[in-house]
């Protein structure tokens, strides 16, 4: 994401993970921060916090990472 204060917003309103960067792309693009969340009780978390507010393919994607895993899905 090249918006800083889009993922700093994202890590403080989940109050999980961590923000890093700026990295920057080999062509020129503008520089770009990532959110990073590395525990597996973090992500469920995030997933689950986050899946009713997602469209059918994000919500997809959650899916099959919480089949990957054995998780239940969030209902």
């Amino acid at each position: 994401m090249t918006d800083e204060d889009v993922v700093r917003r994202l890590a403080e309103w989940t109050g999980l993970g961590r923000v890093e960067g700026p990295y920057q792309w080999t062509n020129g693009r503008k520089p770009y921060w990532r959110f990073v969340v590395d525990r597996k009780a973090e992500a469920e978390a995030l997933m689950r916090e986050l899946y009713p507010l997602l469209g059918m393919r994000r919500r997809a994607h959650i899916a099959e990472a919480f089949t990957a895993v054995a998780l239940d899905l969030p209902i």
